[in-house]
């Protein structure tokens, strides 16, 4: 876990590196946004590092919870200048980790994105639906016996594009997510750092 941590941060700090080189850039040649449209339809994927932490403590300490990392995959449409579409995948590991037994979420879903910018910095909110799965490994026997349950989770947040040129953004996000039924309790905060590619 630890050396998960460590790629995690260099990987974010080759993202803020970016992203500062994109600024730069951005001050240094003023007329190439005229050139582009960064609003424009079509789809996109990006991939993302993602800082988790458990939104109540005081409710989850008793089961270990812990702040942890992991990643996120998605896939999307532009629709308009105001609205993408898109479909996510997280992975989160050890979010409950204790000398007996291993936890991993693993989060799909649906959101929908609203931009009320346009231009070359992007702020959007988001909303979503999905379905949290979690996979518990018990490390007290003999045999590799695992215990899974599914149920659905609702997403919800914000975060801000920021385009390097018409095809390649650092994006940034903060998400709470809530979940419901067999999966109760594993409230979170996901936060994300990572490169979003238009075609």
């Amino acid at each position: 876990m630890r050396a998960l941590r460590s790629l995690l941060l260099a990987t974010w700090v080759a993202m803020l590196t970016t992203f500062g080189l994109a600024l730069t850039a951005a001050a240094e040649d003023p007329d190439d946004e005229s050139n582009s449209d960064f609003s424009r339809t079509g789809t996109y994927v990006s991939v993302s590092g993602v800082y988790v932490a458990e939104a109540w403590p005081s409710s989850n300490r008793k089961a270990g919870a812990e702040d942890t990392a992991g990643f996120n995959f998605r896939v999307g449409q532009r629709v308009n200048q105001w609205v993408s579409a898109e479909l996510e995948f997280e992975w989160i590991d050890d979010f409950f980790p204790d000398e007996r037994q291993d936890l991993q979420l693993i989060s799909t879903g649906a959101n929908t994105r609203i931009y009320p910018l346009g231009g070359r910095v992007q702020p959007f909110v988001l909303g979503g639906l999905g379905i949290a799965a979690t996979i518990v490994k018990h490390r007290d026997r003999s045999s590799s016996i695992s215990q899974s349950n599914a149920d659905w989770q609702f997403r919800g947040g914000g975060g801000v594009d920021f385009y390097y040129n018409d095809h390649i953004a650092v994006t940034a996000e903060a998400t709470y997510v809530w979940t419901v039924g067999d999966v109760k309790d594993l409230d979170h905060v996901s936060i994300g750092l990572g490169v979003l590619y238009r075609f």
